[in-house]
């Protein structure tokens, strides 16, 4: 895509490692440097184009592109932070040792699930 003559780089330009990658994070840093860029009415119409171009004429790459993930064209999610079972069980999914604040949101979780079920089973002591 070109820009404007007197126009300076958009941000993602020199950032082929950031802007290629298909990491999750390098997503979420890339998708930041798309926000606010002075081109990027002209990369989403670009993006538009060759995402929706058959794919034997090459469609559109892999990577981030106008802040979308290329062939979905849906922002990719933000990580939820540690202390969250989300991001327990993002812990487990990566097969990783979950942090103490990831535990302890677990534990939390698991006690509440075994008191409603305790609720559920016997109304009467509820009340």
């Amino acid at each position: 895509m070109k820009t404007p003559e007197n126009s300076p780089p958009p941000p993602c330009a020199g950032q082929h490692e950031l802007f290629d990658s298909r990491e999750e994070e390098d997503h979420l840093q890339a998708r930041a440097l798309c926000n606010g860029c002075h081109v990027f009415a002209a990369c989403w119409d670009n993006f538009q184009a060759v995402r929706n171009a058959p794919s034997h004429l090459g469609g559109a790459p892999e990577g981030t592109w106008a802040g979308m993930l290329i062939g979905t064209a849906k922002l990719p999610s933000k990580l939820a932070p540690c202390g969250t079972e989300s991001a327990y069980q993002r812990h487990r999914y990566n097969r990783e040792d979950a942090c103490e604040d990831c535990l302890q949101a677990h534990r939390d979780i698991v006690r509440q699930r075994a008191a409603a079920k305790r609720a559920e089973a016997n109304p009467m002591d509820a009340a």
